[in-house]
């Protein structure tokens, strides 16, 4: 997986390549958005990457609504759809959101 931390860049490349968003840091006081590149698939693949990106970005927009129960259900969806190179991602994210859903479960 390709980590793109730019944004001029991530605008750049939309054009030809599929960006996912991945989320949002602070960088040196700075908020930056960063963008993997899916860039190793099969022509066979397209349709799954074309629900690849739709799902991911509906998990990205309920995160960022914090609605972690539904990012939950979607993540097995996610992976299901076979991108390998997405799997440390999601296997990081689905750890986040067991420590969310518990650290607020106990308030």
């Amino acid at each position: 997986m390709k980590i793109i931390f730019d944004q001029n860049t991530a605008e750049q490349l939309r054009d030809r390549h599929t960006l996912l968003e991945l989320d949002t840091v602070e960088i040196q006081g700075l908020k930056k958005t960063v963008y993997c590149l899916v860039d190793e698939f099969e022509f066979q693949d397209i349709p799954q990457l074309t629900s690849l990106k739709q799902l991911h970005e509906q998990f990205i927009t309920l995160y960022k609504q914090k609605d972690f129960i539904k990012c939950q259900e979607l993540l097995s969806q996610l992976i299901s759809l076979g991108f390998k190179d997405m799997n440390s991602y999601y296997d990081i994210m689905k750890d986040r959101l067991e420590k969310i859903i518990n650290k607020e479960k106990q308030l």
